[in-house]
């Protein structure tokens, strides 16, 4: 973590995270997202800038379908570690969602320019140049992600 998080603020981001292990230990949908994201917002408030709890917010948002309250938490993860590829990943998914492609793929230039692209990274890039209707790029981009995971039913519609 870039700076050092106090014990209240993990201690809250420690919690949300032992539910929400619980719930997927015991395959069951969030049974408390509402306590998991107080947690969190707790975390945030003791320390603004710890990253995990920001990331961890959005991707509970996100699961919940509150896209843009995902996207807002996810930019502001973003903010303190601009170069992680899972983040902008993310915040990508969320752009299109919202049905802003341009803005996925301005997100999608960090980890496609990375020397390990995700695979999610690659599917969302070529999504979205569909999206702003550049056509042979996209061909391309579902052909690299279609290779990479040929068994992907998405992918192959």
């Amino acid at each position: 973590m870039p700076d050092e998080v106090p014990i209240k603020a993990k201690k809250y981001y420690d919690e949300a995270v032992t539910i929400l292990q619980e719930d997927i230990a015991n395959r069951r949908i969030l049974r408390a997202t509402d306590q998991v994201l107080g947690n969190l917002k707790k975390a945030v408030e003791e320390h603004q800038r710890f990253f995990e709890a920001w990331r961890l917010m959005g991707e509970v948002y996100l699961g919940t379908e509150q896209t843009l309250l995902g996207y807002l938490a996810l930019r502001r993860a973003i903010k303190i570690k601009p170069d992680d590829l899972a983040v902008g990943t993310l915040i990508a998914e969320a752009s299109l969602i919202l049905e802003r492609p341009a803005l996925a793929l301005k997100y999608l230039e960090t980890a496609l320019e990375s020397d390990e692209v995700p695979l999610a990274a690659k599917k969302l890039h070529a999504l979205a140049l569909a999206k702003v209707e550049k056509w042979e790029d996209a061909l391309r981009a579902f052909g690299e992600a279609l290779a990479e995971d040929p068994s992907d039913g998405d992918m192959r519609r």
